[in-house]
């Protein structure tokens, strides 16, 4: 049985159900929603290509190029690394080959001053030429086990991390506190310690009282040593130095990395130090003074005064 037009206006007998609506109207109603239904989308087709013309005007290299020069950076600084690691090892191969070298040579000095003073003195004995015949053939098999003897090498492949390097959203000026990582794990300080540390690329040095101690990534202590010394003001690390700087008010102390030793390279009572940094190439400290002066060192195998900047001197405000 025929139904009329839902529309209340309208007196028409219905003939289809509207699938918009999920009401039964006639045919002019009918299209009339398909007319209305059809309006609609010529806007949406105005936004859609809005926002296409809007991605094309998007500076992608603007977008991407902090990122981009960040790895720039990391990857240079893994080149120097491996530049570094690898000079490191060149000169452990030269000094492991002059070991056996210069020893053998000092042992054949040694005979060949023996052999000289018996041709001066004229005066050899057969006990003489036996003993020297026996040195130069123990000599002799010394060096055919040189000369016969290789150097072999390990090198472990170069494993490098993908993980290590990640990309994430991040809105502009936006900070986001729970985009920090979580705690990994903790070292508790004992009373009395102090609060500077440095690391490089294996190893964080810090103070632990009585000790300055030396932590893996695990954050487990590998290596400490008693520090007698006065306080901490500073610690940086030096490639150049290959050991930790460490300041304390008039003393300027190097801490080698393998052994932990300790080395006073730099004293001096005139003036007090407050904070110290270093580059490649120099060593650089303030003085605790009014008006301090920022001190240039060159580092090498010692640490020779290049450059003082003096600071201007400022009217005391505080009374």
């Amino acid at each position: 049985m025929l139904q009329q037009c839902a529309i209340a206006t309208c007196k028409r007998l219905s003939r289809a159900l509207c699938f918009c609506c999920q009401k039964n109207i006639c045919i002019y109603h009918l299209k009339e929603h398909d007319d209305i239904l059809n309006s609609k989308v010529n806007p949406l087709v105005d936004e859609i290509n809005a926002l296409g013309e809007r991605l094309q005007t998007i500076d992608i290299e603007k977008k991407v190029g902090y990122c981009r020069r960040k790895l720039q950076q990391w990857r240079l600084d893994c080149y120097q690394k491996i530049d570094r690691l690898f000079e490191q090892k060149c000169q452990e191969l030269d000094e492991f080959v002059a070991v056996k070298t210069i020893k053998q040579k000092e042992e054949i000095n040694q005979v060949k001053a023996k052999l000289d003073k018996v041709i001066n003195n004229q005066e050899a004995t057969r006990q003489d030429i036996d003993l020297l015949t026996s040195n130069i053939r123990y000599l002799e098999g010394k060096m055919n086990n040189i000369e016969q003897t290789c150097i072999d090498i390990t090198i472990q492949p170069l494993i490098i991390d993908t993980c290590s390097i990640n990309f994430k959203e991040k809105h502009e000026q936006e900070f986001d506190l729970s985009t920090r990582y979580p705690i990994y794990k903790t070292i508790q300080y004992t009373s009395g310690s102090w609060f500077s540390l440095a690391s490089n690329d294996h190893h964080l040095l810090f103070h632990q009282k009585p000790n300055l101690c030396l932590i893996n990534r695990e954050l487990t202590i590998v290596k400490q040593v008693l520090w007698p010394y006065a306080m901490i003001y500073n610690i940086c690390w030096s490639s150049t130095l290959n050991g930790f700087i460490v300041m304390t008010q008039n003393n300027i102390y190097l801490i080698d990395e393998k052994t932990m030793s300790i080395e006073n390279i730099l004293k001096t009572q005139e003036q007090n130090w407050l904070a110290s940094t270093c580059s490649d190439s120099y060593l650089f400290l303030s003085t605790y003074e009014w008006g301090s002066s920022v001190i240039q060192f060159i580092l090498s195998f010692s640490v020779d005064l290049v450059k003082q900047w003096q600071a201007p001197k400022l009217n005391n405000y505080f009374k």
